[in-house]
């Protein structure tokens, strides 16, 4: 028994990260950042993208159940080095609670929760309205179909997802992964 959600907790912590696996890659595979760090060092030392993947991985542990010590543990095993999340949640600057209310919004707007009322005047969240009711999105589906790999990109869920999800992952694009890039010096 205890296997079984022993391996339940693994995939889900797939699951989570495979959100933000196909971007973490690309700023790996052509990212620049310090010699002396590892590319994890150097994700977790942005307060941005450590603030914005930390509530990600806490909001989708607490949708499946997971919570307390076992939210902790399953957080260790997407990424290994807490304590400079626990550190700036303790004393959060700006960056960190920007990353925290951006991952915030995007999740909310992914899945179509009432709280997505108070983003209306949020010009990220604008934007992805405006980026979804232009077409905008389709065409990017149609171009990314011929275009990524398989391996890191579900043309079948994206052609029957819900304009939730795809709201959502513009968001996560115009913030999350816009910053993944800066921080990484990534050119595409």
């Amino acid at each position: 028994m205890f296997g079984f959600f022993k391996n339940k907790k693994k995939e889900l912590a797939k699951q989570i990260y495979g959100v933000f696996k196909p971007r973490i890659h690309l700023a790996q595979t052509k990212g620049v950042w310090k010699n002396h760090l590892s590319f994890g060092d150097a994700f977790i030392n942005d307060d941005y993208l450590l603030a914005f993947f930390n509530m990600y991985i806490n909001t989708q542990m607490k949708v499946n159940g997971i919570e307390g010590i076992e939210q902790g543990k399953m957080a260790v095993s997407i990424y290994e080095l807490m304590d400079r999340y626990h550190l700036l949640s303790k004393e959060p600057n700006k960056v960190f609670t920007k990353g925290t209310n951006d991952a915030f919004m995007m999740y909310n707007v992914i899945t179509d929760h009432r709280i997505t009322s108070e983003f209306e005047s949020n010009p990220i969240y604008k934007e992805a309205i405006k980026y979804f009711n232009s077409g905008q999105a389709t065409k990017d589906h149609t171009f990314a179909m011929k275009m990524m790999p398989k391996d890191l990109y579900d043309a079948d869920f994206m052609s029957n997802v819900p304009a939730s999800f795809l709201k959502g992952n513009r968001i996560f694009e115009q913030t999350f992964v816009k910053r993944l890039n800066t921080v990484f010096k990534v050119k595409y």
